[in-house]
């Protein structure tokens, strides 16, 4: 998740570079938001792990995020860039979610 469309499109070919599957989402400032409406996340809900922009990260959606936690872990990221400058996630925290037992 990140407001910033470049961002979003980066750190998804970046992650697709390794072959894993993406979804990417604006966050709540662009689009109605499940988090915002007290309801889980449908993109949450398929997710295996989640990145969060930590430029993108209100008070408010953190909040939001901590009273309805994903199954999957989050983690919060700043974005570098690499050498052809395209920007990539380096994770600076992770909140654990509650992924069952498989």
């Amino acid at each position: 998740m990140s407001r910033d469309g470049e961002r979003r499109s980066d750190w998804a070919e970046y992650f697709e570079g390794f072959g894993l599957r993406t979804m990417r989402c604006a966050g709540p400032q662009a689009t109605t938001c499940a988090l915002s409406l007290d309801r889980r996340c449908p993109l949450h809900e398929e997710a295996d792990f989640i990145f969060y922009d930590q430029e993108s990260l209100t008070p408010e959606l953190e909040s939001q995020l901590r009273q309805l936690p994903p199954l999957a872990p989050i983690a919060y990221a700043r974005s570098e860039r690499d050498a052809r400058g395209r920007q990539f996630p380096v994770a600076t925290d992770i909140f654990s979610g509650r992924r069952p037992e498989r």
